[in-house]
């Protein structure tokens, strides 16, 4: 099978030096894709601006390598260990072919230029070749209780733990990862014994016990009394949000306030001036951005 381009990328990163290493987490890069002129027909983008997200398939265009080798050294692991080619994202593939999940901001299928797509956090360097551009559908495409493999930070860290505790009940060898208090609810979630050895854990228990680290369900019943408010410490760096809106860097259209935010006083006083304050800039943040979505 031949494949041609259907379109190219039209971005400011003129190099691929400083590019970010996946899709998304430079939400603030603007992006625009140009079809070739084969595929510049407005019909064939029809229907696409009803959706928010789409995958672009494309070429690692300044990788193409002669050989292969059946193992890389991802940066994130330092280089220091070699993973199977097809276990990363690295660029040196036998079939340099990359997929990016980049947020689609407009549709113009009336220019000179024939349809462009205005898009964000695409990790693409400037002329880039896309051979696909399919539409995001999030109940196929999002797994939330997928494992994450070696860039995986809980799993890491959750791996790390079941290394150094591997003989110790697991009830006993959540202690470096959870609060005191909370390992009680997460074992009874995770379905785990908690008197179960450590090595007894199968792969599939781990994952479990992942999903449910990472996407515990909280049922809110209601409001407490100020006078049950309490201080907590640590929660999700300042410098992943947005201090004017309280919105994730990380993650667009998710808000953080109050004890959820790694900020705390010495007094409830300030405290709850804190929760206050961040709760009213969240709220009226995430309603204007519902607002802008309808």
């Amino acid at each position: 099978m031949e494949i041609t381009p259907v379109a190219y990328i039209r971005s400011d990163l003129k190099e691929k030096f400083g590019i970010p290493r996946q899709s998304g987490l430079v939400p603030s890069l603007r992006a625009d894709v140009v079809f070739t002129p084969p595929y510049r027909v407005p019909e064939a983008v029809r229907g696409l601006e009803d959706f928010s997200h789409v995958w672009l398939i494309w070429e690692f265009s300044q990788a193409r390598r002669e050989s292969w080798s059946p193992t890389v050294r991802p940066p994130r692991l330092g280089g220091n260990r070699r993973l199977g080619v097809f276990a990363t994202r690295s660029p040196f593939r036998p079939n340099a072919l990359g997929l990016s999940a980049v947020r689609l901001d407009a549709v113009k299928p009336d220019t000179p230029q024939g349809p462009i797509l205005h898009v964000s956090g695409a990790d693409l360097l400037d002329g880039t070749p896309i051979y696909d551009i399919k539409p995001y559908i999030p109940y196929a495409d999002a797994i939330p209780e997928a494992s994450g493999g070696f860039t995986d930070r809980v799993d890491r860290l959750l791996l790390a733990d079941f290394e150094k505790y591997a003989n110790h009940d697991f009830g006993n060898a959540l202690g470096d990862l959870l609060p005191k208090k909370l390992i009680p609810v997460i074992v009874r979630t995770a379905g785990i014994g908690f008197r179960q050895k450590v090595h007894q854990i199968t792969r599939e228990q781990r994952r479990g016990l992942l999903t449910v680290l990472k996407n515990f369900p909280v049922v809110i019943a209601g409001p407490c009394p100020v006078t049950d408010a309490i201080v907590t410490s640590g929660g999700v760096k300042v410098g992943e949000i947005n201090p004017n809106t309280m919105e994730s860097k990380v993650v667009k259209g998710l808000y953080f306030a109050g004890e959820l935010i790694d900020v705390d006083a010495y007094t409830g006083g300030f405290n709850l001036q804190i929760a206050w304050a961040t709760g009213r800039a969240a709220g009226f943040a995430a309603a204007e951005n519902a607002k802008d979505e309808r």
